[in-house]
């Protein structure tokens, strides 16, 4: 393009709806879903509970409409599990909205995994005109209808256009995972995808602007959060002015993806060869204006880093590459729907990328923005002093020297997500290796350590994140290795200037990228989840000189990052352990996401304690820990742990036939119904005496050591924490009353209810409970064995139980419609 008539492109500011959207989802339910039917119910319950009222219409052959904010069930014969009508589910649609007298703010998700009968002219009949409508495709597998799908966007579709047109499920992609938890996964990602952009967005109003460089048309009309261009250097948005921006590569992949999404749903109905040449001819000179960083150095710094990540994270050289594609005449109408399919995965690729890094639990777009602002104010006012400090063995620098980077600011202005802050930033520490799974995702305290490095001490977070698996090894002689896949910062107090760092919402951020390995999540407690999980381990080693020192240095990483925080916490700790323990106690306004929270505090706080301090919380950590474990254990199973079962099957068959045979035929006579005998047997069971079941206690100590032996506290490590503290073995009597307290199995109920130290007390409720256990199990055992002896005996009448009116005429009617019943009474 000519120098003087060259565009300039503006970011319209977001602004949202106030209340939640509308929601319609058309959900294939067709005999080809059925394998994948349960993840779509599961997923759309959670995906309409961010919309303000949600429909669900389900469709084979026929059409079903739920009731708005009607969950789905998990089993699809209850809607279909035969062919795939489509038209008939969008005819229902246009139905729906006019009844619903919807003509603002919807969205349509609309998922499938086949073709099926198609008749847009039908379709077209009747359809109502809604403003501002957002139509987005699931797409289900190899088989999804893409060409019919987008067909459907460009009927229907009046909203954003920057909203990606489709979310595929490549449920045919597996990897080594299994396959439920992989199934899970995948539609877990594209329905949170969605859901990400359900809340709508308003529109401006502007001065004239393009909404794309090949736009014939100027409009006064545009969505808020989106791209414009004009050629002029200044435009209004509802009244206010707005300077175009200085391009970055930030700007461009945004750029990129949004005209690659449109130019690819153009192609399904001309070529667009035009439109894909004017669009890399802007990407080319936008990106020859970028300002190169300046004093490039062999080792890259932070702002360096970030600018690779614009394009490498991101895939930009895929969209450039599908753009050029499009200029040699190439469309997605001549494709397959499987290979057209695969070519709009490309164009959402970039939005996906951005929802994925900036779906936080807790920290919104708007939070990290102003988190980082916050610390760039904090770079400005606090200079860091010196170059001391540990250095990564591969990157050669301290942490001091990174945050004394000349383009560092830089580097943070340009950084536009989470994802990008932790994959650029390093954090220099310990090489640990720690065992995670699914539950660390989203629970720092999750994690295990595994091993900490002992040669290759230093390292960091950035050079682990660009090796595969995220993983470090050295061979360190004999054939043996070292494996890093975490890194432990630990401070002393010469560190006290770095403070601000430690703390920071950014800091947090990176350690819960680096504890947890999940972009999606952060948590302001994931370095005191591995400062407690590392002091954890430490407290499991051999007694030597090297354990002590880093024992007191966690201590000293925790004072200097959370000591300040923790302080409210901690008072309550010492003061109310039983309280405090629990995992959420909204009364004391405390959570203790893990047991051993607990065991950082007291370490860190061990000088300044008494003991018998230090025992009160240690017991109630004893106690609390036992209990999370034990929680899933059956009441049967939990109350054996403290008997001899041995003679019990024989006592159960006695007792048992010594109430059948009670009954004989002559006591049979008198009952009308098997329900007055059951009613009989009831309270004869209900008479029988503790002493009568002959009940023998035996604490069966290995069985619960075992079973402590399958988690991550097993009984050798707890009596290890015991003798740590307070160089002692846990009480014989405090395992035991630990162990029976569980039975307890909420965190808060286990708070409330006494604990009972007192062996003769617990005794007497150990024989209660297993008493009323017994008796359950005999009265079902009877309940069973009665019948069979009714019949034996020849009585038969017992069985036929007629309510007055119901003759032969009656019991022949037809079974009523279980479902129809279940509609009219839910």
């Amino acid at each position: 393009m000519d120098q003087e008539v060259q565009l300039n492109y503006f970011k319209l500011p977001k602004q949202h709806s106030e209340e939640k959207g509308l929601l319609i989802s058309i959900l294939d339910c067709s005999g080809s879903m059925s394998s994948y039917w349960k993840y779509v119910a599961q997923y759309y319950n959670e995906l309409k509970e961010k919309a303000n009222v949600s429909i669900a219409i389900t469709f084979d052959t026929n059409v079903k409409v739920l009731q708005p904010n009607e969950n789905i069930t998990p089993n699809i014969n209850q809607y279909g599990g035969g062919g795939t009508d489509i038209t008939r589910a969008f005819v229902a649609l246009n139905q729906e909205i006019v009844k619903q007298n919807i003509t603002n703010d919807l969205t349509v998700v609309f998922v499938s995994d086949g073709q099926g009968n198609y008749d847009d002219k039908i379709i077209k009949q009747n359809m109502p005109n809604v403003k501002n409508l957002n139509f987005i495709c699931v797409g289900v597998g190899n088989g999804f209808p893409t060409h019919i799908s987008m067909s459907l966007r460009n009927l229907y579709h009046t909203g954003n256009l920057s909203i990606p047109a489709v979310f595929i499920v490549d449920v045919h992609d597996q990897t080594s995972q299994e396959r439920e938890k992989f199934l899970h996964t995948i539609f877990q990602e594209e329905f949170q995808s969605v859901g990400n952009i359900l809340v709508p967005r308003k529109q401006c109003e502007t001065t004239p602007v393009l909404c794309f460089p090949w736009s014939q048309e100027l409009t006064t009309k545009a969505w808020s959060g989106g791209w414009v261009a004009s050629h002029n250097h200044e435009i209004t948005c509802d009244g206010i002015l707005i300077r175009s921006q200085n391009p970055s590569d930030v700007m461009i992949l945004e750029l990129a993806s949004y005209w690659l999404q449109n130019i690819q749903l153009l192609s399904l109905k001309a070529k667009v060869k035009q439109e894909a040449q004017i669009a890399l001819s802007e990407l080319e000179r936008l990106s020859n204006s970028i300002p190169k960083l300046q004093n490039q150095k062999k080792q890259k710094t932070f702002a360096q880093r970030v600018q690779e990540s614009q394009s490498k994270e991101t895939g930009l050289s895929d969209v450039v590459a599908e753009l050029k594609l499009f200029t040699q005449d190439f469309t997605l109408n001549q494709l397959s729907d499987k290979d057209a399919a695969d070519r709009l995965k490309i164009g959402t690729k970039m939005g996906k990328f951005h929802n994925k890094a900036l779906k936080f639990a807790g920290l919104s777009i708007e939070d990290f923005q102003k988190a980082k602002t916050q610390f760039i104010e904090c770079l400005k006012q606090h200079k860091f002093l010196g170059n001391d400090g540990d250095r990564s063995i591969m990157t050669l620098q301290s942490q001091k020297e990174i945050l004394q980077e000349e383009d560092l600011i830089q580097g943070l202005e340009n950084c536009t997500s989470q994802y990008q802050l932790v994959t650029a930033f390093p954090i220099i520490g310990y090489g640990l290796q720690v065992r995670r799974s699914n539950a660390s995702m989203i629970d720092p305290y999750k994690i295990e350590i595994v091993s900490l490095v002992r040669i290759h001490k230093f390292l960091d977070s950035v050079s682990l994140i660009e090796n595969q698996q995220h993983e470090l090894k050295f061979q360190v002689g004999n054939g043996e290795e070292e494996v890093v896949n975490c890194i432990l910062p630990l401070y002393t107090q010469k560190d006290e200037d770095l403070k601000p760092f430690f703390r920071s919402l950014l800091f947090h951020t990176i350690m819960t990228f680096v504890v947890c390995e999940n972009a999606d999540v952060c948590f302001d407690y994931s370095y005191a989840a591995l400062l407690a999980n590392t002091l954890y381990y430490f407290i499991r080693q051999p007694k030597s000189e090297w354990t002590k020192e880093m024992i007191n240095l966690i201590n000293e990483s925790y004072c200097l990052a959370y000591e300040a925080k923790y302080k409210n916490f901690t008072e309550k700790l010492i003061n109310d352990p039983i309280q405090t323990l629990v995992d959420v106690n909204k009364e004391q306004d405390t959570s203790c996401q893990d047991t051993i929270k607990a065991l950082l505090i007291l370490s860190a706080q061990k000088d300044k304690l008494q003991q018998q301090q230090i025992k009160n919380v240690l017991d109630r950590f004893i106690i609390e820990t036992i209990g999370r474990i034990f929680k899933d254990i059956t009441s049967k199973d939990h109350i054996n742990l403290f008997f001899n079962l041995e003679n019990e099957p024989k006592i159960l068959t006695e007792l048992n036939q010594r109430i059948i045979n009670e009954f004989d035929k002559e006591k049979l006579q008198e009952f009308k119904s098997m329900s007055a005998i059951t009613s009989q047997i009831f309270k004869e069971v209900e008479a029988i005496k503790v002493e009568d079941w002959q009940m023998q206690m035996t604490f069966k100590k290995e069985k619960a050591i075992k079973l402590l032996s399958e988690t991550k506290f097993k009984y050798q490590d707890l009596q290890s924490v015991y003798e740590f503290f307070l160089l002692e073995e846990i009480p014989q009597n405090l395992f035991i009353a630990a162990i029976f307290h569980a039975r307890h199995q909420k965190s808060t109920e286990r708070a409330q209810q006494a604990f009972i130290f007192d062996f003769d007390q617990l005794n007497k409720e150990m024989q209660q409970i297993k008493h009323q256990l017994l008796k359950q199990e005999l009265l079902e055992k009877c309940k069973v064995e009665i019948r069979t002896h009714v019949q034996k005996m020849g009585i038969s009448n017992l069985f036929v139980q007629r309510m007055p009116g119901f003759g032969i005429s009656r019991r022949r009617r037809r079974r009523p419609n279980v479902n129809k019943l279940a509609q009219k009474n839910p």
